[in-house]
């Protein structure tokens, strides 16, 4: 199955499941493509988007890249499609590429896959959206047409996973 074929299967599947749905491509925080955030069908336009993109043969995989730098889960695969032009926003940053004033604002939030760090950090245009498609069933072992499901899709650039599901809180 060609890389395109893969992602788009991906994308459809998640749509035909009842457990992620349309609903499952809204991006509630973070990096967003701006002309669809927070309309009535955000999810919806932007697995279309996504969808478009597959059928035109514009992904390129890069697993390796994600496994490299610890940002990867499970057997999951990744993709980037590279638009000319920035038109998406990217709306996430490293903790290291933080001042000391947004680090004072960083707040722990139940989010949409589990816990995640939140603090109002630069936002900026981006040419790159990415996302990662794994088994659905299970998402240690490989995907095949039936059970490929979207795991993740965020404009911009790929980042680590932050693991606080098992994090000690220290009185401070």
């Amino acid at each position: 199955m060609s890389i395109n074929t893969f992602v788009k299967k991906a994308i459809e599947n998640s749509l035909a499941d009842v457990s992620q749905g349309a609903k499952y491509f809204e991006r509630p925080a973070g990096s967003n493509i701006p002309w669809i955030k927070g309309q009535a069908d955000e999810g919806a336009q932007a697995a279309a988007i996504l969808r478009e993109l597959a059928r035109d043969n514009m992904w390129t995989e890069v697993t390796e890249q994600a496994v490299a730098m610890g940002a990867s889960f499970g057997a999951c695969r990744y993709f980037q499609f590279t638009n000319n032009t920035p038109y998406y926003i990217e709306a996430v940053s490293l903790i290291e590429e933080l001042t000391e004033e947004e680090l004072t604002q960083v707040k722990i939030v139940k989010g949409h896959h589990g816990y995640e760090l939140q603090a109002p950090v630069t936002s900026r245009p981006t040419n790159l959206l990415t996302i990662c498609v794994g088994n659905g069933t299970d998402p240690f072992t490989p995907a095949d047409a039936d059970n490929i499901r979207v795991f993740f899709w965020a404009p911009g650039r790929i980042t680590p996973n932050v693991q606080l599901g098992k994090a000690t809180v220290k009185l401070a």
